[in-house]
């Protein structure tokens, strides 16, 4: 084992550790089948595809690596280095497998990454191509356009869209954002109990940061007060978090199936009452306006995402240049005139919100939190 190895292109190494006995020991994975070699990808693949599930929902989830999701687009970019799927409880991934017939595993998990043999990766994704691509398969997410966009960067298409929860959860209540509010990520939805009230103690989905963060080690060797995520593929190969990972991973697939029948049941439940418009007569409740406009949309918003838009590049390099000179002189005729007032101004950060409302509001009150803000304030500034 080397701890903290890397080889060529960066790819983290721990070397000597047999993953398949830490699986099977981990109490963490008992209802976890793990999948890491093409043998046993077709044994599930076909699993899938077979006329006993042909009428189930599969929730999907992957996990990607070298992508950066503020500046980078999922079309072209980044790298499944797992992916897990759940049905239920009623679907058994380890039945007729020599492991894990005992044990029900009703969560999926496939390695896609710490297999080093690049031509059994690429069998593990060509056993499930079927089953992604199989439109009679009916298949949720959460945030379908990433996970589509980063599985067809592999060559994967993904048909049979049943649901995406974001957009469900949207039309559920599209006031979660106002005030503050705790969102629609995976995470809230799941944790959120008026929502999940059907399924009682529903294990909800924990985010990255609380459960793999650790803090940074100082040049003495101490832990610091800083702490760093490292990154995701260190995580399924180290042996100290490759249990806790799997687990965090196939969790995200049972949290989106629980959330997707929590939702569905909720817009079952709640009549349609259009505006001024009229509707088939068949739409009655927003389950329904979801199933017949909603969700072939959004599969279409995919389409185009995929499709993309063609730009002149040479255009906007030439109008970025004029855009920037504007966004200077911007900048020095707002930092002119507010030293007029205040001559520190001059030093200013106009993009930070704290030093833009100390000049716009020192010395006010905040009408919603009676907080006063001080009439004078110091700011660090780095050197030039």
């Amino acid at each position: 084992r080397i701890e903290g190895g890397e080889e060529a292109g960066g790819r983290p190494v721990f070397k000597g550790i047999d993953y398949e006995r830490l699986e099977r020991d981990s109490e963490l994975l008992r209802n976890v089948h793990v999948v890491r070699d093409k043998t046993e990808a077709e044994r599930v693949a076909a699993l899938l595809m077979s006329p006993k599930y042909g009428d189930y929902v599969f929730a999907c989830d992957t996990e990607v690596a070298h992508i950066d999701v503020k500046t980078q687009s999922p079309v072209g970019h980044g790298q499944v280095i797992c992916f897990s799927i759940h049905g239920g409880p009623d679907i058994h991934f380890g039945e007729s497998s020599a492991l894990d017939a005992d044990t029900e595993k009703t969560m999926l998990w496939v390695d896609t990454y710490g297999i080093h043999d690049l031509e059994e990766v690429a069998g593990v994704f060509d056993a499930f191509k079927p089953f992604f691509a199989d439109a009679s398969r009916k298949k949720v997410w959460h945030n379908f356009s990433f996970d589509r966009h980063v599985l067809n960067n592999h060559g994967i298409e993904c048909n049979g869209l049943a649901g995406d929860t974001m957009h469900m959860a949207r039309m559920f209540d599209a006031s979660r954002l106002q005030g503050g509010g705790s969102g629609y990520s995976l995470e809230a939805l799941s944790s959120d109990k008026d929502i999940m009230k059907e399924f009682g103690n529903v294990e909800a989905k924990t985010g990255m940061k609380k459960l793999f963060e650790r803090p940074v080690i100082k040049k003495d060797g101490t832990p610091g007060k800083l702490t760093v995520l490292p990154p995701m593929e260190e995580l399924q190969l180290d042996p100290d978090t490759r249990a806790k990972w799997i687990y965090y991973s196939a969790l995200d697939a049972k949290s989106t199936w629980q959330l997707f029948k929590a939702l569905e049941n909720h817009l079952k439940n709640m009549d349609c009452y259009p505006n001024s418009f009229s509707l088939p007569g068949h739409i009655e409740s927003m389950w329904a306006l979801y199933k017949e406009y909603w969700l072939p949309f959004g599969q279409l918003l995919t389409d185009m995402e995929a499709a993309g838009v063609l730009v002149n590049r040479e255009h906007l390099a030439a109008a970025e240049v004029e855009a920037r000179k504007d966004q200077e002189s911007a900048l020095r005729r707002f930092k002119g005139w507010a030293a007029e007032y205040v001559p520190d101004a001059e030093l200013m950060n106009v993009s930070s919100g704290p030093q833009v409302r100390q000049l716009f509001f020192a010395g006010q009150k905040n009408e919603k939190t009676d907080e006063h803000l001080e009439l004078e304030k110091a700011f660090k500034i780095p050197n030039e």
